[in-house]
């Protein structure tokens, strides 16, 4: 069995057989979450004879037949004998605990081997056998016999309700995806793996009996999927046992409820007061739920068993009943209906009801809609105009995945240019929220391949070239972000002119109501090259609500450039008023615009602002997935609670490693040695800001994160004074070429650092003299802390107090409660190497890296010598660090000292195999 999920469990079960004190253990959970494959499992690592015995439940009624079967099972002869004469007087607890502990008495005296047994489906045992197993659970010392027992429930009625238990719980979304992925396989598309996730709902068996269903072109996301998926046999045995007992009155009514994703909650009552009271009892037991007009089946696997379950003559009768009365309250679920209960029906209407209901949140339904429709329908040009809609309304909901399965199936049809260039459009919009990358190739195979002599052509070309380009300059690939904004213009010298002077997403009106004319999308291009259009303040000191009627996209547009141009003030305000007017549907309109906002208010120096943003994100989302864990660790760093960005790190390694976009790639280094600084770890904050070199040669210095001040003083911390002078020149240098405020202030900052003690005192009452009100708060107090230390080593201890006692009030009123520790706490000392083997494993590409580093080459060499790239090397040389604890490149070789990485173990070409 796949393990996913369940090596907590494991463990425990395992545990049984290697601690004494542990004599048995619990492991409850309900259908289909793998109790039993689990007992399976764990045979083979017990470190002692083991046997599985599962519970009978047809002999539930027969008074011991539990308990004898258990017994049975152990194979000792004399207990054989034993059971064949055991009785009780009565049922009483009494008579069952006396029975109990003369078992107890000849299990102690017999001095059997150890054994565990593992007992399946406890709680399905008679209730006679459940008492004397029970009670003898907490007193097996003695006895040779150590239980695990695996129960659907545990009330606290229950006799095993004392005993030490680890629950089962329903997988999580990740735990999801990779049992799907080890089913399916890694080709599997993934709208498809979301669509299945969503149905399984964290049950493993339901999970892999519906993959196990489906054909190739289904998993290749090629055709549409039968929803409700069918029930393989066991998931069928569960959807029997979660009704047995309803009668038959309001099973007729659950039944109506699952011939649709969700039923108009009127038209299926109407003026009967027992189908209301049938509804009441059904939310009773959580069959079924209310969600504002509509009533649905709570559990998807209920209703596929409860729908597969009828005769298909009885579905089409319920689907033309309900088609009937929906036909004047809801015409969006009369659709759904006629295309059951119609005979040849071509399902007019899904689509459109698919996007009406992605609006309003329902996303199980629309998709539900959608996967009808493709069934039923010719994907022809009218067809994938409607998807149009639907793919749109996803987005809004930030549904990604599912985006791009039907831009891909909307794509593979045979349809005009224009409708195909939209929704290509649409499907590079949500690839970069998904991934943050833009497939260049095939976005300059579409422009170039247009007929632009067609008005509506030259229209979504227009709207392309644009889209990419911005997209483009938030990976800091300007280049690429002038040359698509180029071509717009090209193409409008040598035609009629391609950006429309109503085009809500191209141009914003000025205060007297007249268009300016001018594309926000190139002015967030300029202003990262640090140039603001000139027309935009102007624009901003408009009335607000002339502001607020200017289209979302002009708005987001403005926002961003001005926090590239460092006018964070006007950029904090628009951003605002967005999420005051955002609607609460346009979920991905909202987390881009906190994640945006956040993003502002960190380079303002406001990170108490930004905090409270990051905390209104959806942990769950995906959108931009790697910027909202890099503000989601960055925030709980400052407020000093980094022993909880663990497993958000990790996660950002991972994306960082894909190659996913170099700006944040440089971020998340930036933001790690910046970590080490404030830690006092010097040469591990050295070493992180080397890696961000890899990522920020291409960059624009806008979008290059703020790392060089710290680099510099990390360097002179680490008493290399001419290395620090040289990287202040390397940092003069970029200044000169795009002159920002906050460059300004870290300069004077660096200056003061790398000065002499003579001089030090001027330079930092020089930087400290630079700072206005509306400059960083942040950038001011780590001025003030560097200032303060300096003051102390000059001129004697605590004579830095005053300085100290400012930055320590400006962060704490920004947030920043991290900084203000970082003061007090010693800077570690560096400990001797182990003598012993260290305690961790590294893989071939690992070694790989360890082997050359052993051997004294540098990044770029090992990068050179085994065919990798420098980001490559990078990344996997952070992986090493964690992986070994170490803070530095000498620290790494000193923990190595035991490590086997010769040659003869692992060349260094030996990684190369999964490299790109």
């Amino acid at each position: 069995m796949n393990l996913i999920g369940r090596q907590t469990a494991l463990s425990r079960i395992v545990s049984v057989g290697q601690q004494p004190e542990e004599n048995a253990v619990v492991v409850y959970g309900g259908p289909g979450l793998g109790r039993t494959s689990l007992l399976e499992s764990a045979r083979p690592l017990l470190p002692m004879r083991s046997v599985l015995v599962r519970a009978n439940p047809s002999e539930s009624e027969i008074p011991l037949s539990g308990l004898s079967l258990m017994i049975a099972n152990l194979g000792d002869s004399r207990l054989a004998e034993f059971t064949g004469r055991f009785t009780v007087a009565s049922g009483e607890k009494e008579h069952l605990f006396a029975a109990a502990n003369a078992l107890l008495s000849l299990l102690r005296g017999l001095s059997l081997d150890p054994v565990v047994v593992l007992l399946d489906d406890a709680d399905r045992m008679d209730e006679e056998s459940q008492v004397i197993v029970g009670f003898m659970s907490t007193r097996l010392t003695s006895t040779g016999i150590r239980l695990v027992l695996s129960l659907q429930e545990l009330p606290v009625n229950s006799p095993f309700a004392g005993l030490s238990a680890v629950a089962l719980n329903r997988l999580n979304r990740a735990e999801s995806e990779r049992l799907f992925t080890t089913f399916a396989g890694p080709d599997a598309e993934p709208g498809t793996r979301q669509i299945v996730c969503d149905f399984a709902e964290g049950n493993p068996v339901s999970l892999t009996e519906i993959v196990q269903s489906l054909t190739d072109e289904q998993l290749k996301g090629e055709s549409g999927l039968a929803l409700p998926f069918r029930p393989g046999p066991r998931m069928l045995e569960f959807a029997r046992n979660a009704i047995a007992g309803i009668d038959e009155k309001t099973m007729q009514i659950l039944k109506s409820v699952s011939t649709a994703p969700l039923v108009h909650l009127e038209s299926l009552i109407g003026d009967n007061p027992e189908a209301t009271d049938a509804i009441d009892d059904l939310v009773s037991s959580r069959l079924v739920h209310i969600d504002g007009r509509y009533v649905l089946v709570s559990d998807p696997l209920v209703r596929s068993g409860l729908y597969w379950g009828m005769k298909s003559g009885q579905r089409r009768e319920e689907h033309a009943l309900l088609a009937h009365v929906n036909r004047e309250s809801d015409p969006v679920l009369a659709c759904w209906h006629e295309s059951w209960s119609i005979m040849g029906s071509t399902g007019p209407g899904l689509l459109e009801g698919a996007a009406a209901l992605a609006t309003e949140g329902f996303r199980t339904a629309a998709v539900e809609f959608v996967e009808r429709a493709l069934l039923l329908r010719h994907r022809t040009q009218s067809s994938i105009e409607e998807m149009l809609g639907v793919v749109r309304a996803f987005v809004d909901r930030g549904d990604l995945e599912l985006v791009l399965r039907y831009c891909a199936l909307g794509l593979s049809a045979s349809i005009e240019p224009t409708l195909a260039l939209a929704l290509f459009r649409v499907k590079v919009i949500a690839t970069f929220l998904l991934e943050e990358r833009i497939a260049a190739d095939d976005v300059w195979a579409h422009i170039e391949t247009a007929d632009v002599a067609q008005p509506s052509i030259r229209v979504e070309i227009n709207e392309l070239c644009a889209t990419a380009g911005l997209l483009a300059a938030e990976r800091g690939e300007t280049a690429e972000a002038n040359r698509y904004l180029a071509k717009i213009e090209t193409d409008s010298v040598a035609g009629d002119a391609l950006i429309p002077g109503q085009d809500p997403c191209l141009t914003v009106g000025a205060s007297d109501g007249v268009s300016t004319g001018f594309d926000l999308r190139t002015v967030v291009v300029r202003a990262l090259g640090g140039t603001l259009e000139p027309r935009l303040p102007s624009f901003l000191s408009a009335d607000a609500a002339e502001l607020q009627s200017d289209p979302i996209a002009s708005q987001l547009d403005a926002a961003r450039a001005l926090t590239f141009a460092e006018h964070h003030d006007d950029a904090r305000r628009i951003f605002s008023r967005m999420l005051i007017h955002a609607p609460e549907s346009a979920s991905v309109l909202r987390d881009t615009v906190r994640i945006y906002a956040a993003e502002n208010d960190i380079a303002a120096g406001h990170f108490d602002q930004a905090g409270a943003l990051v905390d209104q994100l959806n942990i769950e989302s995906r959108v931009m997935r790697l910027r909202q864990l890099l503000l989601q660790t960055w925030c709980l760093t400052i407020r000093g609670k980094s022993e909880l960005t663990g497993p958000l790190i990790a996660e950002c390694l991972t994306l960082v490693e894909r190659d996913r976009n170099p700006v944040l790639g440089a971020r998340f280094f930036a933001n790690q040695g910046t970590t080490a600084l404030m830690r006092g770890e010097v040469e591990q904050a050295v070493d992180e800001f080397d890696r961000v070199r890899a990522f920020t040669a291409e960059l624009p210095f806008t979008l290059h994160p703020r790392y060089l001040p710290d680099l510099i003083e990390a360097t002179v911390r680490g008493n290399s004074p001419q290395d620090a002078l040289d990287l202040l020149a390397e940092f003069d240098e970029q200044r000169a070429r795009t002159p920002m405020r906050w460059s300004l202030l870290a300069a004077a900052r660096a200056r003061a650092i790398v000065a002499p003690d003579d001089r030090a005192i001027a330079a930092y009452e020089e930087a400290l003299a630079l700072f206005t009100p509306a400059d960083s708060p942040y950038e001011l107090g780590r001025t003030l802390l560097n200032y303060a230390s300096r003051l102390d080593r000059i001129s004697g201890p605590e004579q830095g107090n005053s300085a100290r006692a400012r930055a320590h009030h400006l962060f704490g009123r920004i947030g920043a409660p991290a900084w203000t520790e970082s003061v007090v706490r010693p800077q570690r000392v560096a400990q001797p190497p182990p003598e012993a083997r260290p305690d961790f494993e590294l893989n071939d590409n690992e070694l790989a890296i360890v082997h050359m580093i052993q051997r004294g080459f540098r990044n770029k060499e090992i990068a050179a010598r085994l065919y990798i790239s420098l980001r490559t090397v990078e990344v996997r040389l952070t992986q090493i660090y964690r992986k070994t604890g170490a803070n530095s490149r000498t620290h790494l070789l000193a923990l190595l000292t035991h490590y086997e990485t010769q040659s003869e173990l692992v060349s260094p070409t030996s990684a190369l195999s999964g490299e790109r």
